[in-house]
């Protein structure tokens, strides 16, 4: 076996190690153990059907998308109140949630609307 082989050998034992070693380490799995969960709401001529959920501690939220038919000037976006946060949050753009609670997504817009949020726990 050449130097070179032996010492790419070494190298490639030594990742797997830090690799293994990174995988049983809560502080490596944090970004791992942060899970999303999408909410949509609507409103049409039946009327509002808002998304309801609950958060167990400080989150984002961010609007995914919003839609509707009216062909307004005004682009439609979410409308979210949870605990620290209440109002218009435009498509793209995020809030912070300061803790624990209810969270409720509305859309804001003219005619049949639709809208998405995402929340990063």
């Amino acid at each position: 076996m050449s130097a070179l082989t032996k010492t790419l050998l070494v190298m490639a034992l030594g990742l797997m190690t830090i690799a293994e070693a990174c995988n049983r380490s809560a502080a490596c799995n944090r970004s791992a153990q942060k899970q999303a969960k999408t909410i949509s709401a609507s409103s049409d001529s039946k009327g509002v059907h808002s998304a309801n959920t609950t958060t167990s501690g400080p989150v984002r939220i961010t609007c995914v998308s919003a839609t509707d038919d009216s062909g307004n000037a005004t682009p439609p976006a979410c409308i979210i109140d949870a605990p620290g946060t209440s109002g218009v949050v435009d498509i793209g753009h995020k809030v912070a949630v300061a803790g624990a609670g209810n969270v409720i997504l509305t859309c804001r817009g003219s005619g049949t609307l639709n809208c998405t949020a995402q929340i990063e726990e």
